[in-house]
């Protein structure tokens, strides 16, 4: 009775963890599996993208991602950089294409895209370069073993010493260790075309956020000069007139100050190649 009784609970049990182990096991498409190992080869901190990522399930999905959301369709490498990959996923995989269209869909939707005014996050900073893991190729446990010169009542266990590779070298300065030069140059070649795709796309919300400014700034022109007018014509509304305009002026310093820093910042923040194709157009 009581072994039948046992028997019952641990069968339950079995069936209630392989229940909520069903539950909470996220299955991914081929494509989104695809777009998974797409993002560890370009950026250096895939794994913010990858909730994203799981909402894509078709062609026009990951067009709307990486041209709308992440601003790639605004800059033409990166838009290249896209086009290719949508001729990659439809040559490996028999995904859905969001709806019947032409063969030339993507540029299309690219172009559609580009044409769409960005949405500005007002008061918010660019997103700063997330802080990636270390990756090390040289030990296995993060540690290394150091051994000490001998003194005259010096023991083994004295003579060893554990340390974190990161604390022997630095923590911030580097992005990985690596035994052979040739896999140092492969991650070198990742994080270079991962900080440039970031960089384009911080160069693009600044860009909006640019022309938010100086629309901003023309209305404030606008308001001061109508009410420095107003003043004129209005002399018993003066004082007050004065103390608008005097408001409007501090507002306008303000954003005129926020318009120079952001350039600036903008500047410092272009991909070299970018840099150069400004300053060749000048």
């Amino acid at each position: 009775m009581k072994k039948s009784f046992l028997k019952n609970i641990i069968k339950e049990s079995i069936t209630d963890y392989l229940s909520a182990l069903n539950e909470t096991t996220e299955e991914v498409t081929p494509m989104q599996q695809y777009l998974m190992d797409y993002e560890s080869e370009i950026s250096n901190s895939p794994e913010q993208y990858f909730d994203d990522i799981k909402k894509l399930n078709s062609i026009q999905d990951v067009i709307g991602y990486y041209g709308g959301k992440r601003q790639w369709a605004a800059d033409k490498d990166l838009k290249q950089e896209l086009s290719n990959l949508i001729k990659t996923l439809k040559s490996k995989f028999s995904v859905n294409e969001g709806s019947s269209v032409p063969e030339d869909s993507t540029d299309m939707a690219l172009d559609m895209i580009n044409k769409t005014p960005t949405q500005t996050t007002s008061g918010k900073p660019l997103r700063e370069e997330p802080s990636t893991p270390f990756e090390d190729k040289v030990t296995k446990d993060q540690h290394i073993y150091l051994v000490k010169k001998a003194m005259n009542e010096s023991t083994e266990k004295d003579l060893v010493e554990k340390k974190l590779l990161l604390d022997l070298i630095g923590e911030g300065l580097y992005e990985g260790a690596y035994l052979n030069e040739a896999a140092a140059i492969n991650s070198a070649k990742k994080t270079l075309k991962g900080r440039d795709i970031l960089m384009k796309e911080n160069v693009k919300k600044g860009n909006s956020k640019i022309t938010d400014l100086v629309k901003q700034i023309e209305n404030l022109k606008i308001d001061i000069k109508a009410k420095q007018s107003k003043a004129i014509d209005e002399p018993g509304m003066r004082d007050s007139l004065i103390a608008d305009v005097d408001s409007l002026m501090s507002q306008l310093d303000k954003k005129e100050a926020m318009l120079n820093k952001l350039k600036a910042a903008l500047e410092k923040s272009a991909p070299k190649k970018e840099k150069k194709e400004k300053k060749d157009d000048e």
